[in-house]
């Protein structure tokens, strides 16, 4: 997927000698849209946000990377524009699933709308209608990033800082803020 994902594609080509090539183009003035406040605009913008590249998709076997599946809107959009075309499509996200809310910064504090909470790697595959589904594991993440202390509390639910506290106060503030703009 471009771009945060392009690194991670090209050294599987290099890795694999599989041929690296752009089978959706990305619109660029369509922002992160799993940042974005609602999921009628998520999946609004996601709607003018990729293109499928036909020549290269397809009649073939289609390895898609993406960064990370948050809430699965983009991961299921994805997967849907390529299969218009592909015969299959592996995915692979470079980050482990992410189970647990953010309260550091990244915009995903509701646990249930977190695609990967309570479920497998089979049921998340199924969900975005992915052939495959393959996640790179917190150690994996640990070794590329290799930053000490790295905080991996939405994958893994130890926080580094006591949130019991004010957990209860962001989750019943954020899931007002997103009522409210789930209705206008």
């Amino acid at each position: 997927m471009p771009d945060t994902s392009k690194p991670a594609a090209l050294g599987l080509s290099q890795e694999t000698n599989i041929v690296n090539e752009e089978g959706l183009i990305k619109n660029r003035y369509i922002g992160r849209t799993f940042i974005m406040p609602t999921q009628l605009k998520r999946e609004n913008a996601l709607s003018v946000k990729l293109n499928a590249n036909k020549v290269v998709l397809e009649n073939k076997k289609v390895i898609l990377i993406d960064d990370s599946i948050v809430r699965g809107t983009t991961s299921r959009r994805i997967v849907k524009t390529a299969k218009k075309y592909a015969d299959k499509i592996y995915f692979i996200s470079t980050c482990p699933p992410i189970k647990y809310p953010c309260y550091y910064g990244i915009d995903f504090p509701i646990k249930e709308e977190l695609l990967a909470n309570n479920k497998t790697v089979e049921e998340i595959k199924n969900e975005i209608g992915a052939d495959e589904l393959i996640y790179a594991t917190i150690d994996d993440v640990r070794q590329a990033i290799r930053i000490p202390g790295l905080c991996t509390a939405c994958l893994d639910g130890l926080y580094p800082t006591n949130i019991e506290e004010s957990q209860k106060d962001i989750h019943k503030l954020r899931k007002s803020e997103r009522d409210k703009l789930n209705k206008d």
